[in-house]
């Protein structure tokens, strides 16, 4: 109905005192007066050899069989709006409407420093973490991000593990020692290879495989932001943090 694409409307309403009414709505092409007087036909269909004639046969019986009835109003050119009338229960009432829910507040942004040798990888990670509104560092080794993890403090750290004089297991454990309550993030492309357990056993809270998209380093991100920010919290508040991420992380 709508090959250029376009809009679907779907409505619902409570018909006082016994019907209950959904409408699905499109701005598509439309059609005719004798298009309309057949579209509930078996086997009837505009579609061509696409097209089986008996998707709104079937919806008719369906709307038949539950004792409603169903309409159409349309006009070539302006798409058309279907409108399924249904008897309600005798106990149907009006829903209440959900209550407002309260918006969350944002999280505070990440200290991060990224560990990558390849600069193409390392430039764009770079770019995703700055656009979702993170204080980014970048290194090309191992011992680079070492030396900066000697002068600066960081909430997380996003460590490549096939580096050429350093591997990222080698540097999270080193900069584990440094920074005890450090977050830190293991990339690869063997990521698939390499179980949680294992990964957690070497130092890596999480493990990010290569290619990842932009929403995959999103939702990883946020779930250390929400650990980040309950440790802070908690340091506000005097008592103790829990672990730092569950395995549905």
């Amino acid at each position: 109905a709508m090959p250029q694409g376009g809009e679907l409307r779907l409505q619902t309403a409570f018909i006082e005192p016994d019907s209950v009414m959904l409408k699905i709505q499109d701005t598509g092409i439309g059609m005719d007066a004798a298009v309309q007087q057949r579209i509930f036909d078996p086997f009837f269909s505009t579609k061509g050899v696409r097209g089986t004639g008996m998707g709104l046969a079937m919806s008719s019986a369906i709307v038949q069989r539950h004792h409603g009835s169903i309409t159409v109003n349309s006009m070539p050119g302006q798409g058309a709006c279907f409108s399924i009338r249904l008897p309600a229960p005798s106990n149907l009432q009006q829903p209440t409407p959900p209550p407002l829910a309260t918006a969350p507040q944002p999280l505070a942004p990440l200290q991060i420093l990224i560990a990558e040798d390849d600069a193409a990888v390392r430039n764009i990670l770079h770019q995703l973490l700055v656009r979702q509104g993170h204080h980014v560092d970048a290194a090309d080794s191992g011992e680079a991000a070492l030396e900066r993890l000697s002068r600066h403090s960081y909430d997380l750290l996003c460590s490549d593990l096939g580096m050429p004089t350093m591997s990222g297991w080698d540097l999270i454990h080193q900069a584990r020692s440094m920074h005890p309550n450090l977050h830190t993030m293991l990339i690869t492309g063997w990521g698939d290879q390499i179980s949680l357990a294992e990964a957690r056993s070497r130092g890596a809270d999480l493990v990010l495989a290569k290619p990842f998209d932009t929403e995959q380093l999103r939702k990883t991100i946020s779930s250390i932001q929400a650990q980040v920010d309950a440790s802070r919290t908690s340091a506000d508040s005097g008592t103790t943090p829990g672990a730092k991420l569950s395995d549905g992380c």
